[in-house]
């Protein structure tokens, strides 16, 4: 008696050869089980027993080994995968906290694998915009309080889904998933186990704002499998995505054609014009991205130099700065980060000391940990 490793529907599935005695001539990886010895059955790749641990899987298997003890088919192979076939036609779909399935009629635009308030309210939006939205996240419960959210917001079209594979099954092909998950290794892992059950021409949408050289390599790695990749910088903070968010992408040819009309609809429009972009190579979203950034930054130090030499050397109340910020909203220093400003120094302290609000900060600055190499 030796394992036998067989390849169904994206895993290995490990069972006592004696098994297959009666399945002699039938291919398994492409060889005939009853003229080969171990050595011709792979162990599973590292990545494909990590899955294992985390998910049913092992259950599942369990019970289709029971199974096919019990009803000693004449063609065991068969019966597994028909088996594994009708386990995987049932998905696990929250639907305000029960379980259903997603019939062909019901099959989502796009999905977004990553609840995080980012995440969550990428799917509302575009929800709201008309698509409906498959979601799914590694801590389920996010899953719920997702629907329960779309259901409070006006039945937004939100399907949760709390199975990876159901989660891709739910997503009329091409198949559009978008994955905003912490930047870095997580990002590599649910591509790799949501990449388990893409075809070839399904597209990938990285939201992680990684380091913009992991873009790169992302996309070469899931074009040698027929996938296509699209990098998407998502700039708004978790509010501003919800409504109006600014949006840059960049991948694989044929990637953004396949999201123009979602990013289109739900990005900011100024002036009859949607904020998004597309610069047509996977890493440029994120690189631009990141000199915005830096930009962003640069000019949040120089209104903040600006104060403390207005306050401290020019002796200004916050009257005054505040007339001067808003004054200067209006020429040729106007922007967002001056106009949000004005207004600030007015704000008085909530907790009753009287005081503005500006001069109960306390002097002191942390940093907001970005990707680097």
């Amino acid at each position: 008696i030796f394992s036998v490793s067989v390849l169904t529907f994206g895993f290995h599935l490990h069972f006592p050869a004696f098994l297959c005695e009666a399945c002699c001539g039938e291919l398994v990886h492409g060889t005939c089980v009853g003229a080969v010895g171990p050595e011709m059955f792979p162990a599973p790749k590292r990545d494909d027993v990590a899955y294992l641990e985390r998910s049913k899987v092992p259950q599942l298997f369990d019970k289709l080994i029971c199974e096919l003890l019990r009803s000693k088919p004449a063609d065991p192979v068969q019966f597994l995968k028909d088996a594994v076939g009708r386990e995987l036609e049932e998905p696990l779909v929250a639907k305000s906290g029960s379980k259903a399935s997603v019939t062909a009629s019901e099959l989502c635009d796009v999905g977004v694998y990553g609840l995080s308030p980012l995440g969550r309210n990428l799917a509302l939006n575009m929800a709201e915009h008309g698509f409906r939205v498959a979601v799914c996240n590694r801590t389920v419960a996010r899953v719920d309080e997702a629907v329960d959210r779309a259901r409070k917001e006006g039945n937004l079209p939100v399907v949760g889904i709390k199975d990876p594979a159901a989660f891709v099954q739910a997503i009329s092909r091409p198949r559009r998933v978008i994955v905003l998950v912490k930047a870095g290794q997580p990002v590599d892992d649910i591509i790799l186990l949501l990449s388990r059950y893409l075809e070839p021409g399904d597209v990938v949408v990285d939201g992680s704002k990684d380091w913009f050289q992991n873009s790169i390599l992302r996309a070469q790695e899931l074009e040698t499998q027929g996938l296509l990749y699209l990098g998407l910088a998502i700039s708004g903070g978790e509010k501003g995505v919800r409504r109006a968010p600014s949006l840059m992408s960049g991948g694989s040819p044929g990637a953004y054609p396949a999201m123009e009309e979602i990013l289109t609809k739900c990005a900011a429009q100024v002036d009859g014009a949607p904020c998004s972009f597309d610069t047509s190579q996977a890493g440029c979203a994120n690189y631009l991205s990141m000199v915005c950034n830096g930009l962003e930054h640069a000019e949040m130090q120089l209104l903040a130099e600006a104060y403390d030499i207005l306050k401290n050397i020019g002796g200004l109340t916050n009257s005054e700065l505040a007339e001067a910020f808003a004054d200067w909203s209006q020429g040729e220093l106007s922007s967002f980060l001056v106009e949000a400003t004005a207004p600030l120094f007015l704000v008085a302290d909530d907790l009753g000391t009287g005081a503005a609000l500006v001069d109960m900060i306390v002097d002191q600055a942390g940093i907001q940990p970005y990707p680097t190499p």
